[in-house]
């Protein structure tokens, strides 16, 4: 590999540091490619790998099945409001589809905001995938809480296919893969039925999907000439949906359609395993890696840190000198995180509000929600199981509580992350330690939550998702 100025802002002694770091961490890490102002820097392969391998990508084709979603809004053969049910009535049950299926729109399964709490075809007993996304009962509310759902890629999939009469990988070649040189042996895995695996089953190189990263962080345009629709790129990596919730750091920074948000403003194809292509379009840069790390829970986690920490401080020109803070001072406001110091509070969340709810049948028992909150203090009321609760939250600081229905202490905390969308962090600090974090959307009647506990034998109740109605009030 040549020397280019490109290198001399991040220097071969950064490229070696982030290798190190990757084997002193045990990542099975398959091969790893760099690209800055569109031009490869670093690149390299672990034997027997190579760059012309052909590489199972995962997830990652999620973000290839939008981009075809978004061509297709530009040839106006479909608009993202629309939804889905018309475009599949030989799959609708005979009976009649749910209203939570029958109102879900293109733009919430690409947002990842179905009905469903999870993919629907590893729990339907058919082989038709397609046909499960509308079979199976759904949870809650579209269009509110992100839940991760392969099978409503799988129908985009399917939907691009119909529209199109071609297979998924054949459009987007004609549209734009041929032109920017993607691998003619690339393909897609197909379900049962023949429909291919939007969700998951892309298989091309690594280069490849570099390739289509950097047209994507150029919002489309190649070599002067408009290939992708920049609005819809604009949109699709932006963040579109909150995903606090999600148990890793770098999958908490939001969801656009079909593709991650990430740290320093940058966005993320994401696939299974460590299939990464993550851009950050005020640098011009690409850093994307495969690898098969299904059998190390930190795997991912330890190839974002060496990243992080040997490769990106170059792109922003840190030097990593020394805070000037004495130890003593950060020793002395060392805080358990809360939620406003976790998460940006949206400005002008809510100081007032009093509104209750009658909650939908659910996993978790929850029948009824109140929430209120009175300048800074906010009280969640809540009956699950016929027993009445509350948790006291504190919008700037943390309150102490017992946990309803134990003796043990607590910790809780909220914040407003938009206008409409309030996270609720519980910490019990106590014989038991667990938490319990709970995300609440509010769209003009309803409310829709999202329950997750980390608990070793208590909160078994506190998991999961429910919507409501109200019965009560409104913002004062």
């Amino acid at each position: 590999m040549n020397m280019t100025n490109n290198k001399k802002l991040i220097p071969e002694k950064a490229v070696k540091s982030f290798l190190k770091q990757i084997q002193g961490d045990r990542v099975n890490l398959h091969g790893f490619l760099m690209m800055l102002e569109d031009e490869v820097i670093y690149e390299g392969y672990w034997e027997p790998f190579h760059a012309e391998s052909m590489h199972r990508m995962y997830s990652v084709g999620k973000s290839f099945t939008s981009i075809a979603i978004g061509l297709l809004e530009e040839e106006g053969k479909l608009k993202l409001t629309d939804t889905i049910c018309p475009y599949f009535e030989d799959k609708l049950p005979k009976e009649g589809v749910h209203p939570w299926i029958k109102e879900t729109t293109i733009r919430d399964m690409l947002c990842m905001t179905t009905a469903h709490h999870t993919t629907t075809y590893k729990r339907f007993p058919e082989d038709d995938w397609v046909k499960s996304f509308f079979h199976v009962e759904p949870t809650h509310k579209p269009g509110t809480i992100f839940s991760y759902d392969t099978s409503s890629t799988h129908v985009l999939s399917a939907l691009v296919e119909r529209l199109t009469g071609m297979e998924l990988l054949d459009y987007l070649r004609v549209k734009f893969l041929d032109r920017i040189g993607f691998s003619k042996d690339a393909k897609i895995l197909k379900d049962p039925m023949g429909v291919s695996q939007g969700g998951s089953g892309l298989i091309c190189t690594l280069r490849d999907l570099s390739l289509v990263a950097n047209v994507c962080l150029h919002m489309g345009e190649y070599r002067g000439e408009q290939l992708l629709p920049r609005e819809y790129l604009m949109e699709a990596t932006k963040k579109q949906v909150d995903t606090v919730l999600q148990p890793y750091l770098d999958e908490q920074f939001g969801y656009g359609y079909q593709i991650w948000k990430t740290r320093h403003n940058g966005f993320c194809f994401y696939g299974m395993g460590g299939q990464l292509a993550v851009c950050f379009p005020e640098h011009n840069f690409v850093f994307a890696t495969t690898a098969d790390t299904q059998g190390s829970p930190n795997g991912l986690k330890n190839i974002y840190d060496a990243f992080y920490q040997q490769v990106y401080p170059y792109l922003e020109g840190v030097t990593l000198d020394d805070s000037e803070e004495t130890l003593s001072d950060i020793i002395n406001h060392l805080r358990v995180p809360i939620a406003s110091s976790i998460f940006e509070p949206y400005i002008e969340g809510k100081k007032i509000m009093a509104q209750s709810y009658r909650m939908q049948p659910n996993q978790m028992g929850l029948e009824e929600l109140t929430v209120t909150i009175d300048g800074e203090v906010g009280h969640f009321d809540y009956k699950m199981k016929q027993k009445s609760h509350r948790l006291t939250f504190h919008l700037k600081e943390a309150y102490h509580q017992n946990f309803p229905d134990t003796q043990f202490e607590c910790m809780c905390s909220g914040v407003w992350l938009t206008e409409d969308v309030l996270y609720i962090k519980t910490n019990i600090i106590e014989e038991y330690f667990a938490s319990m974090n709970m995300l609440l959307v509010f769209r003009e009647d309803t409310v829709t939550i999202c329950m997750k506990k980390a608990a070793e034998t208590i909160l078994q109740d506190y998991e999961g998702f429910a919507t409501g109605t109200r019965t009560y009030g409104g913002q004062a």
